[in-house]
């Protein structure tokens, strides 16, 4: 090949290179355009991702100061209820063993013979109460009566000379 040709060679084919450099930049500029935009995209997603989870730890947070105030406040109350119960629950013990023993008193007495001798005392009772009566009945209430005056009669001149 001849010089003349040679050069026209090169010249079409530093045009052909010239231009397919350019469409390759074309093309490489268009990817690194969308490479750039999606990688805005990511940072801009990552930001929010990050202001979410932080919002969330914190939410975690509020909730558990709630729950260890709530525990606070609420521990004092069922200590006491427990103490109140353990209190009840020994209570309750010593009126069982004193229940025991009364059951056991009870089952060792004499009931029967003890109603017999109430009766006996109530029949003793109105014996007595009815001689009473026969004894009040039988006296004179008219001549104690005239007595008492007389005794007035004989007293009342005694009692004025004494004054």
């Amino acid at each position: 090949m001849s010089e003349q040709e040679n050069t026209e060679v090169k010249e079409v084919t530093e045009e052909i290179v010239t231009q397919a450099a350019g469409s390759l930049d074309a093309k490489m500029l268009s990817a690194l355009q969308s490479i750039k935009e999606h990688e805005e995209l990511q940072t801009k997603y990552a930001k929010k991702q990050g202001r979410i989870v932080a919002l969330a730890a914190i939410f975690c947070v509020a909730i558990m100061i709630g729950i260890a105030i709530l525990v606070l406040s609420v521990l004092p109350k069922v200590v006491t209820l427990l103490d109140q119960a353990n209190g009840i629950a020994t209570q309750a013990d010593v009126v069982m063993k004193d229940l025991n023993v009364v059951t056991k008193q009870l089952a060792e007495a004499d009931i029967t013979g003890m109603l017999d001798d109430v009766s006996s005392l109530v029949v003793q009772s109105e014996e007595s109460i009815n001689d009473a009566m026969k004894k009040i009945d039988a006296m004179d209430i008219e001549g104690l009566n005239n007595a008492i005056a007389d005794l007035q009669d004989v007293i009342a001149p005694l009692a004025r000379m004494m004054r």
